[in-house]
């Protein structure tokens, strides 16, 4: 990803794509760039040399095409011809949360990082019983991202691939127990996501819509009652939720007889509320050991099981809840943290990383292209790189393209100036071609245009 300079927001207009029109948020303008034109049998683009190009050989940057390559275009895909250089230098455009990361630009497909997108699959596959969470700076973006690995998983060889309980715009559910979910990043955004649950007969006390108070299982008030519940009993008093997560899970749950003659059941990374006010997972809680509101564990066995499990979601305030009794109580993949709002980014950050913190097994990828100082992006790759926050960085700039060498450097920041160089974008020329549905009222426009047609609206 690059920098714009602007941007200009929609909310009702669609862009034509291979796959139909689909909905997108606005236009983004970025600093001037070299232009380049990628031409076919019967079609050009002008863009940045490391705009992405859909082929028959997946996305490729621009300058990497080839002879042997075939161009996805609006009426199939066609031989790539050639790619000229230009001397020009012009701002580039580029629509922003097309849902499906794809559009038509003079009727070539036109495209997003894929390494954290494979890593997260692996870890996903090759590690049971986790959670991992993507989000960015709007939930579409973020379920993009979602896309990008569910593209990869269905590349992937049969042999190797993992079963799938569940698989979703919002989320993919493995047969290894471990999840993938997204949300825009928010100050609640994984706030009271369980990653581990307990089992469907546990008992918890509910508000419906109307007011009326229910002390069930969990299970009964996932499947017959979720519509119409609205809060659930904490130690706080009763607190909005989102609702109940249900899994399949075959595998061994820990059994807990307590001293208030309840029994509940959980998976062994579950997390409960201890009398010293610190929360500790099931696998390292003994016999003996006092629970909050002084209930003591009397038992403590492993059993193997083949059911469902649950968790509620979201907890407003508290991220915990009553389960029999006592209180039950996050890997996160942050994209694009530079653009998002300070004040959200940092109670984001706040809400969050605690939760993530306490486990030893948890995991957080941060990626963000610049954007200045001063914000939490910038923080954390500082204080990376000065080894002050445990956090591993690595850094990937115009070298790993290839043709980019200190020649083509020094021309560039003389013509750009040392900050905007090192703010890549992949975008497309102002006079690119793209459909445009407003309303019912579809035409044929420039990107150019559009930007600037968004512009007056706005004005």
């Amino acid at each position: 990803m690059g920098k714009f300079i602007e941007n200009k927001y929609t909310d009702d207009w669609e862009v034509l794509t291979e796959n139909g029109w689909k909905d997108f948020k606005g236009v983004g303008k970025t600093v001037k760039y070299k232009v380049y034109e990628v031409i076919t049998e019967t079609h050009s683009l002008k863009c940045a040399d490391d705009h992405l190009i859909k082929t028959n050989n997946g996305f490729k940057y621009s300058v990497n095409l080839t002879t042997d390559d075939l161009v996805s275009t609006s009426s199939g895909y066609e031989k790539f011809k050639n790619i000229i250089e230009h001397e020009e230098y012009d701002n580039m455009y580029d629509l922003s949360d097309v849902d499906g990361s794809e559009y038509l630009t003079n009727n070539i497909t036109s495209h997003n990082t894929v390494l954290v997108s494979a890593y997260i699959l692996w870890y996903c596959m090759f590690n049971s019983d986790k959670t991992i969470g993507i989000v960015s700076n709007k939930e579409k973006s973020a379920k993009d991202i979602l896309k990008r690995i569910k593209g990869i998983y269905e590349e992937i060889p049969y042999w190797m691939k993992p079963g799938v309980e569940l698989y979703n715009i919002l989320g993919v559910l493995f047969d290894n127990n471990t999840e993938i979910m997204v949300s825009a990043t928010s100050p609640d955004a994984f706030r009271g996501r369980s990653i581990n649950c307990v089992s469907g007969d546990t008992k918890v006390c509910v508000i419906d819509d109307h007011g009326n108070i229910f002390y069930t299982s969990i299970e009964k008030a996932n499947s017959s009652c979720k519509e119409k519940i609205m809060e659930i009993l904490t130690q706080n008093g009763f607190k909005k939720f989102d609702g109940f997560i249900e899994q399949n899970y075959e595998g061994e749950l820990i059994k807990f007889e307590l001293s208030n003659n309840e029994m509940i059941k959980c998976t062994i990374d579950h997390k409960f509320l201890l009398i010293n006010g610190k929360y500790e997972y099931a696998k390292n809680i003994h016999k003996d050991d006092v629970l909050y509101n002084n209930i003591k564990i009397n038992s403590k066995d492993y059993i193997k099981s083949n059911e469902k499990v649950y968790d509620a979601l979201n907890v407003e305030d508290v991220n915990s809840y009553y389960t029999n009794g006592i209180i039950s109580h996050n890997c996160l993949f942050a994209d694009e943290l530079a653009f998002v709002p300070s004040n959200i980014a940092d109670e984001f950050w706040a809400a969050n990383y605690p939760t993530l913190s306490a486990s030893t097994t948890s995991k957080i990828i941060v990626i963000s292209t610049p954007n200045g100082t001063g914000n939490l992006f910038h923080s954390l790759y500082v204080n990376a790189e000065r080894g002050e926050n445990g956090f591993a960085w690595c850094k990937y700039d115009y070298t790993v393209i290839p043709g980019r060498d200190a020649a083509w450097v020094k021309q560039e920041i003389k013509i750009l100036g040392e900050q905007k160089f090192f703010q890549e974008h992949s975008c497309v020329g102002k006079n690119t071609h793209v459909y445009i549905n407003n309303n019912g009222k579809f035409k044929k426009t420039t990107i150019g245009d559009l930007y600037n047609e968004l512009s007056r609206s706005e004005g």
